[in-house]
């Protein structure tokens, strides 16, 4: 019987996403002109200076770490500090509170101008401030 360790889980794991990643590099071999311009494509793509796939899915899966850890400590010290203060709460609140409609409009019509009016809002606004 094999006991199982948090070590050994993360092997299995690995293992797993270097497999998936394989099946993805090799789809992507296959027909280079369906996976457009993302990061993967982009590195596959380089003929003058191509990795060897071994290099590409560390690389991939060094992002997909790095990302995750930075991602949850970033917002573990948002809610540390939220909780702490609760006026910094309160502020996010009055901030975010106009934002509600967003979630009604229709994406493809009105991000671009949506970013611009926001963005020309907080430019202004910043630019008024002491």
């Amino acid at each position: 019987m094999q006991v199982l360790t948090m070590f050994w889980a993360m092997g299995q794991a690995r293992e797993a996403l270097v497999e998936r990643m394989k099946m993805e590099i090799k789809k992507r071999e296959d027909n280079r002109k369906a996976f457009g311009e993302d990061l993967l494509s982009r590195l596959l793509n380089d003929q003058e200076s191509r990795l060897p796939n071994e290099v590409v899915i560390d690389f991939v899966l060094f992002l997909v770490h790095a990302g995750h850890h930075t991602s949850a400590r970033a917002l573990a010290f948002v809610v540390k500090h939220l909780t702490e203060n609760p006026e910094a709460l309160l502020k996010l609140r009055v901030i975010n509170v106009p934002l509600i409609w967003i979630r009604s409009i229709c994406y493809v019509n009105n991000s671009v101008p949506l970013t611009f009016s926001f963005s020309a809002g907080r430019t202004r606004r910043h630019s008024e401030e002491p």
